[in-house]
């Protein structure tokens, strides 16, 4: 029993599942850029941010403001860009904004 779950562990150790899991979620690891520019690959501008965080708040559809704000973000020419981590831990996010990946 105690050989089972000792290779259990051992498993999820080596596998990198069990460091992903017990990764918390304002981790300084996460600081990646999550939307780049689809030519350039710059990261996303704070002014471009700001600018289209703003046109959320002129939305009149309130279930629709992460689509409202990546479709202003893809406009300006860009596209998110997420690692599998960052998925893991924050999965609705990449769930909403998927589509626009490419």
């Amino acid at each position: 029993m105690i050989k089972n779950l000792f290779l259990l562990i051992v498993i999820f150790l080596l596998s990198g599942c069990f460091l992903i899991s017990l990764t918390p979620s304002y981790s300084s690891k996460f600081r990646e850029n999550t939307w780049v520019h689809k030519e350039t690959r710059v990261p996303l501008p704070r002014e471009l941010h700001i600018k289209c965080r703003d046109s959320i708040e002129n939305s009149k559809e309130e279930d629709k403001l992460g689509e409202v704000y990546a479709a202003c973000l893809r406009k300006h020419g860009f596209v998110f860009n997420a690692s599998y981590i960052y998925c893991y831990k924050f999965k609705s996010i990449c769930e909403e904004y998927n589509k626009y990946r490419k």
